[in-house]
């Protein structure tokens, strides 16, 4: 149990870090992209402006594990999110996990969002995927980033 308290506290002090160094506060919204779910990942990308919407944001934050993600995310986005500007920003594998941790033990951010879904093992958008009827679209717009429903013709 120690293990995974020191573990949370480094990943806050991580957290910190990333904050200042990135310029994280309100209205900023940020997405994590665990990597473990290409298609996941890929949706939480395409529903990105509707979760910036819900959270009055301003600006996105990705955090990604790579360069070679990053310049994927890159790609995908392009220059469709003319409301809001967004920036990459590569966080690597190991400290993606420790802020995931730290957030799992204390939500210090009410915007930011994390793609993993193994973990843990009450994780609402790891239970959505494993429904049949629900969709990875689906699942994103309602585990992920909470919206009502999942806005039509996306994804």
């Amino acid at each position: 149990m120690w293990k995974n308290v020191v573990r949370a506290l480094h990943g806050y002090a991580l957290w910190e870090t990333v904050k200042i160094k990135y310029r994280i506060k309100y209205p900023k919204a940020v997405l994590a992209l665990a990597g473990e779910n290409a298609r996941l990942d890929r949706a939480a990308l395409a529903y990105l402006d509707f979760y910036v919407k819900r959270k009055f944001a301003k600006e996105a934050v990705v955090l990604v594990k790579d360069r070679k993600t990053a310049k994927r995310v890159k790609r995908r986005i392009g220059g469709k999110c003319a409301s809001f500007s967004i920036r990459i920003c590569i966080c690597g594998p190991a400290r993606m996990e420790k802020l995931y941790d730290a957030y799992c033990f204390y939500k210090f951010y009410d915007n930011i969002v994390f793609t993993y879904d193994s973990r843990p093992e009450d994780n609402r958008l790891g239970m959505l995927l494993e429904e049949r009827l629900v969709g990875v679209g689906e699942a994103v717009c309602l585990g992920l980033f909470g919206l009502r429903q999942a806005p039509e013709g996306k994804g």
